[in-house]
């Protein structure tokens, strides 16, 4: 949808691999358990914050603006975190077109939920060493989606077809969630 002043489109990711969440509450070095690691809403459906899909498109770590612009990368990131909206702010995480509802893990492993507890390795980084630190995050299996709008407002850089590319490579080569890209990697359609 074209209006004065702006650009919008619905975005529907659909997921090729698990998603991993890790939600973040505080610095402590505390081991949460995974359900606390959840992105849940009032009614424990998994969601995925519109703030999550901005740092796919904007985070200088690794988001797209810095994968696929080069050395130009500053100049859409602080571009494109001011002409961004992304409704709604919680979209919740969906199978066969349903809200996923999260009941509790059993055996590290929510049947009703496909929801799965991943056990693995991290790396922190202490100095000049490298440090393993066992990491346990929920995996939502697939089939996943994730359906939100998306609106860019007019700006002398970034406008809706430059964030569909980024949104169709990065489904692939970056993701969402944590521990991408190994997991999070999606497909995409829009709808105008």
């Amino acid at each position: 949808m074209k209006g004065k002043g702006f650009e919008s489109t619905k975005v529907q990711c659909s997921g090729i691999v698990g998603l991993l969440e890790d939600r973040f509450i505080d610095m402590s070095a505390d081991e949460r358990p995974p359900e606390q690691k959840l992105y849940l809403n009032a009614e424990k459906q998994l969601i995925f914050p519109s703030e999550n899909i901005i740092s796919f498109l904007y985070s200088e770590k690794d988001g797209c603006a810095k994968r696929f612009e080069e050395k130009k990368w500053k100049n859409y990131v602080k571009e494109g975190m001011a002409c961004t909206s992304i409704l709604p702010e919680f979209p919740t995480i969906n199978r066969n077109g349903q809200p996923i509802q999260f009941v509790e893990f059993q055996n590290e492993y929510d049947d009703s939920a496909f929801i799965r507890v991943l056990h693995h390795k991290a790396t922190i980084k202490k100095g000049s060493a490298s440090i393993p630190s066992p990491k346990i995050r929920p995996m939502i299996e697939i089939p996943w989606g994730i359906e939100f709008e998306i609106t860019i407002f007019d700006n002398a850089l970034i406008d809706l077809q430059k964030i569909k590319n980024w949104f169709i490579k990065g489904g692939t080569k970056i993701g969402f969630g944590t521990y991408r890209p190994r997991f999070g990697r999606f497909m995409v359609e829009f709808q105008d």
